[in-house]
């Protein structure tokens, strides 16, 4: 990358692979000495990174580059993020309001952004929160069948039953 490239000449990296680990640490510590004041807006921009709403299309283009996928496939994924998000949102809510306990859900979910705080953002470290998001939209879309279903009864509608006929047959 050629920002590893800058670095192994401003600080003169070469030898094995220890000898240059070395020398990257020396530049990190140099770097991270000289930008100290900057840590809130950093850890602001990884959380807005892992949430995707920080230069999404910066993370299109990175998850492009280093996960070798289509342009296509990044924005896919970049989309249906935004959508179990949204739906997560919504079944958060609904469990809340059914006064259902979130903290086991949320743990993960909380687990993942500590991480990212301290450490970067990358949607792999993701994986284990978006478990917990897609059983939240399960909820939220359960929800909406529901209440759907309910709707089309009082219109006298039958319900459909678990099997897919309706029932009272």
């Amino acid at each position: 990358m050629p920002c590893a490239l800058a670095y192994q000449h401003r600080y003169h990296i070469g030898g094995d692979q220890s000898q240059q680990a070395i020398g990257f640490r020396r530049a990190a510590i140099d770097y991270i000495s000289h930008h100290e004041g900057r840590l809130p807006v950093v850890v602001a921009a990884r959380l807005g990174r892992i949430v995707e709403v920080f230069r999404p299309g910066q993370n299109l283009s990175l998850r492009e580059f280093l996960d070798h996928v289509g342009k296509s496939i990044a924005r896919a994924a970049l989309f249906s993020f935004y959508a179990l998000a949204l739906l997560s949102l919504g079944g958060a809510m609904i469990l809340r309001r059914r006064r259902m306990s979130l903290f086991p859900l949320l743990a993960p979910i909380a687990v993942v952004l500590v991480t990212v705080a301290i450490t970067y953002a990358t949607p792999r470290f993701r994986t284990s929160a978006e478990v917990v998001l897609t059983v939240l939209a399960a909820v939220a879309l359960d929800a909406l069948v529901e209440r759907v279903s309910v709707k089309g009864a009082s219109r006298g509608a039958r319900p459909a039953s678990a099997c897919g006929r309706r029932a009272g047959r």
